[in-house]
């Protein structure tokens, strides 16, 4: 929230206290300053990732799912808004209303979107990593236990992952019969080092 609250701060500052005081031939540059940091709040609080509001959305998502479902759902809505964007930012160019700089922040906005949805799983990779250093500093973290296929991939397994807990994971081939179990850490490791499309029998 810190963003749009700065931007707010500044409008209420020069409109409250500043106003008055700046020269006459000033004023429109200020009434301009004041609208434009209004319009900065607004649009940043839209609950649509990667806007500052779409990570006030994850956050409240995330008491309630988890993280990759969270960012999943507030990327969802920046394509949304994206589309709405543009599509009101042609409108209003239709009617002479505006110039295309709507329509250009919807694009921006969608491809920000989409590129935010990309990046999740290492960022949700980066955020499982802290459980160790939790670990250590605790000594006990609650555990969860996973069973997969040999041949499931890591990105499968890392999206049953669940960030308050700390996870091994028994691993099976197709007649059922267990071949090994595998710690979160061991996989965390290979997802980074070989990437998350690597299946649990080539740990």
């Amino acid at each position: 929230m810190a963003g749009p609250l700065f931007n707010l701060v500044l409008a209420g500052a020069f409109y409250f206290f500043l106003l008055d005081d700046i020269p006459h031939f000033l004023q429109q540059h200020a009434f301009f300053f004041i609208r434009a940091n209004l319009v900065l709040a607004c649009f940043n609080l839209l609950p649509a990732l990667p806007l500052d509001g779409g990570r006030v959305y994850r956050a409240v998502l995330v008491t309630k799912s988890d993280h990759r479902r969270a960012t999943e759902a507030a990327t969802r809505l920046g394509k949304v808004f994206g589309v709405l964007l543009f599509i009101l930012g042609l409108a209003l160019f239709s009617y002479d209303y505006l110039n295309l700089s709507i329509s250009l922040i919807g694009i921006f906005l969608y491809n920000a979107a989409q590129r935010e949805r990309e990046k999740a799983i290492y960022a949700f990779l980066r955020y499982l990593s802290r459980k160790e250093k939790e670990l250590y500093k605790k000594g006990v973290i609650v555990g969860r236990t996973l069973i997969a296929y040999e041949d499931t991939t890591l990105n499968q397994v890392l999206r049953d992952f669940r960030p308050q807990h700390y996870h091994l994971i028994w691993v099976l081939d197709r007649s059922c019969r267990v071949k090994r179990w595998v710690s979160e850490a061991e996989i965390l490791e290979k997802a980074w080092k070989k990437g998350t499309h690597l299946p649990l029998k080539k740990i």
